[in-house]
């Protein structure tokens, strides 16, 4: 709709491939965790995550991490494995796990092989915005693929000659779009602002591997290595708004656009490289994605991988081809190879592998915008209840954890106070008897022995040497005696022969009747 000389567009992208949309960002290994069980890779924050460590499990990943070494990372990706943590869950295709395996299984004394390896497992992440974790699509990128199938829909009306040089494409899109002496000023897409499309509820992304073909089949590979790529899936959906000012009548822009204008050379253009690459994927074995294009919606294609078709104009390519080593490389008027999505790192066959990059762009209505902005209030605030019911959940159990904790010391620190005082005891006492006579060790020993074979034993060869004393001593140590008998059950009562003996003794030493 119009609003003050403004063309005002609802829009929703609903993606129908795998999309990525590169953000000069990677999922660092302090930063997630494989969970085998479920098949995904969960991203948390290092900070929290460390926080929530025991001291002991604090102490050994910050050992780990002070090391720096290759190998050190091998170290933290075991240190973190299937720990229980909380953060974004992203799914995983069926090889990353296996490859992940790998990875962590590598010889620690190899670091050469490490480093080699690590550097092929750079798990690139796609746009997202840091405060959530969720993706979006930058509307830069949206606005790149207006602008390179309206140069594509205004060549063949303006029959634009053959342009050399580093600088043979601004000198096309120049020519093209009228830009004249003011590039700037004369650009129509200065007038065209797209905003940057947020998710609507629920979002799935995905690890992949991009894999390199070859468009005519060979019995060689394609030269490209394998990339691991986090991609939009397809079924999700974003929404966001496109502006197209009017001109201003003191600049002249030569070739304005207007919203028919634009939709024409989306549907042409990406129409057009959607059925040759159909027809390429076709004969490599590659089911193409089918896509039905309904009223109000428009072809588009996004993101890495696109094809280097989808980024230049046609008539006018220069794509770069690489040789064999020591060749030089030569400009081609198209691709020789095809950037795939596969579930493995080495697919057998091609019969599973995806495009990248295809969309549908479709107009709204204010009902539809508002419906889904609905659905989008409605997952935020299911969201925002989840994470108020989990953050309860943490404090309940940082609680009982600081409870328990505080108990284990209470008891730790009663423990160590009967150990210092038993220990105090037991020097106290020794030092009691190493200031006694033999009389009187042999008395005070009686008053700690047990009913055990060994005590017994000793009692015994302290009774032995009753002979040897005389006076107070010997009465001491035969009450000693009679107190322990007593206390173990060998004073009174049913008795041998011989303990009766010994307790007539006493008695008789003690002057008892």
């Amino acid at each position: 709709m119009d609003r003050n000389s403004q063309t005002f567009i609802r829009c929703q992208i609903l993606v129908n491939s795998p999309v990525h949309l590169g953000c000069d960002e990677v999922y660092e290994p302090t930063g997630f965790v494989m969970d085998d069980e479920q098949d995904q890779l969960r991203v948390f924050d290092p900070t929290d995550f460390i926080a929530r460590l025991s001291q002991q499990d604090q102490a050994s990943f910050s050992a780990v991490c002070r090391k720096g070494s290759v190998a050190s990372i091998l170290e933290i990706y075991k240190f973190l494995q299937n720990r229980p943590v909380d953060g974004l869950r992203v799914e995983v295709c069926n090889d990353f796990k296996n490859h992940y395996q790998q990875i962590i299984k590598l010889p620690l004394g190899d670091e050469s092989k490490i480093q080699q390896e690590l550097n092929r497992f750079l798990i690139e992440r796609t746009a997202f915005t840091p405060y959530d974790n969720r993706p979006f699509i930058p509307g830069s990128a949206i606005k790149g693929a207006f602008r390179t199938a309206y140069l594509n829909w205004l060549n063949p009306e303006v029959k634009a000659k053959s342009y050399e040089g580093k600088d043979a494409h601004k000198k096309l899109e120049s020519y093209l779009l009228q830009l004249g002496e003011k590039p700037f000023e004369t650009d129509p897409f200065r007038l065209v602002k797209v905003s940057d499309f947020r998710p609507v509820g629920f979002f799935k992304i995905k690890i992949v591997y991009a894999v390199n073909r070859k468009k005519k089949l060979s019995k060689y590979e394609a030269r490209g290595p394998y990339q691991i790529l986090e991609v939009l899936e397809p079924g999700v959906s974003f929404i966001g708004t496109i502006t197209i000012d009017s001109p201003n009548k003191k600049v002249p822009i030569r070739t304005p656009i207007t919203v028919e204008n634009l939709w024409k050379s989306l549907a042409q253009f990406y129409g057009q490289e959607k059925h040759r690459e159909d027809e390429e994927l076709k004969a490599v074995g590659v089911k193409p994605i089918e896509i039905k294009v309904a009223e109000d919606q428009h072809l588009i294609r996004l993101g890495r991988h696109s094809g280097a078709e989808c980024l230049t104009v046609d008539g006018h390519r220069k794509i770069k081809i690489m040789q064999s080593r020591g060749e030089k490389p030569k400009n081609e008027n198209h691709a020789t190879t095809l950037w795939l999505a596969s579930e493995s790192r080495n697919p057998e066959s091609n019969q599973y592998l995806r495009p990248f990059g295809w969309c549908i762009l479709e107009e709204l209505e204010e009902e539809q915008w508002r419906r889904l902005e609905k659905e989008e209030r409605e997952y935020k605030h299911q969201q925002a209840i989840e994470l108020a019911e989990k953050l309860d959940l943490e404090r309940e159990t940082r609680a009982r954890i600081v409870a328990e904790e505080k108990a284990r010391e209470e008891q730790e620190t009663r423990l160590a106070e009967e150990r210092k005082r038993q220990e105090e005891e037991q020097a106290r006492r020794q030092a009691e008897l190493e200031a006694m006579t033999p009389g009187q060790k042999d008395a005070a020993t009686l008053k700690y022995l047990s009913d055990s074979p060994q005590d017994e034993q000793l009692s015994m060869e302290i009774y032995k040497r009753l002979e040897n004393y005389e006076g107070m001593e010997k009465i001491n140590i035969a009450i000693a005696l009679k107190e322990y008998w007593s206390r173990i059950g060998k004073w009174s009562g049913k008795q041998s022969s011989k303990q009766k003996a010994k307790i007539l003794d006493i008695r008789d030493i003690l002057d008892e009747a």
